[in-house]
């Protein structure tokens, strides 16, 4: 029975001290946890705030939307076709980035209208600037295939004007 208590008393030594190792631990680890559960709770509070989703939605749609803004301010040649008076999105590289870039600036577009109450305001004004933002925001959507055959087009091209159209109404019957 010598054997068997050796090996019982070894088990028991190990057991007491990885309990201690645990206390340690436990003990370490308790006030950061407390610290993790609070700023929890805190992050949950704000996320039932409207204003903080509103905020959320433009600084995303602000940043999908940045790097075509930062092409073109950095574009040279749009700089020189500005100071000669000639309308800069037809500089080539400003133009290959639209092409290329519409559907996610689309997106960016859209996401900061959801957000932004003076960009809905002026859509709902019938703000020109505004209204012509948001349906060429939606064009990019038509896929560039469907281009190909007139009909296709033709189609994308009525059901936009259709959407805008129902839009216009509806913002000048709330106007009215």
């Amino acid at each position: 029975m010598g054997f068997f208590d050796d090996i019982a008393s070894t088990f028991k030594k190990g057991v007491k001290a990885v309990k201690g190792l645990v206390k340690k631990g436990v003990k370490a680890v308790a006030p950061t946890i407390k610290k993790g559960v609070k700023l929890a709770e805190e992050v949950g509070k704000g996320l039932a705030k409207g204003e903080n989703w509103e905020k959320g939605l433009r600084d995303v749609g602000s940043a999908l939307q940045r790097p075509l803004k930062e092409l073109k301010k950095w574009d040279p040649l749009a700089k020189e076709m500005k100071k000669a008076g000639i309308p800069t999105f037809l500089s080539p590289l400003s133009l290959a980035g639209d092409i290329a870039y519409a559907p996610v600036d689309a997106v960016g577009h859209f996401t900061r209208l959801a957000g932004d109450r003076g960009m809905q305001k002026k859509l709902r004004s019938g703000d020109a600037d505004a209204i012509m933002d948001t349906a060429f925001a939606g064009l990019s959507f038509i896929p560039v295939r469907g281009l190909g055959s007139v009909k296709a087009g033709l189609r994308g091209t009525k059901g936009v004007a259709k959407g805008a159209t129902k839009t216009a109404v509806k913002s000048a019957s709330k106007i009215l």
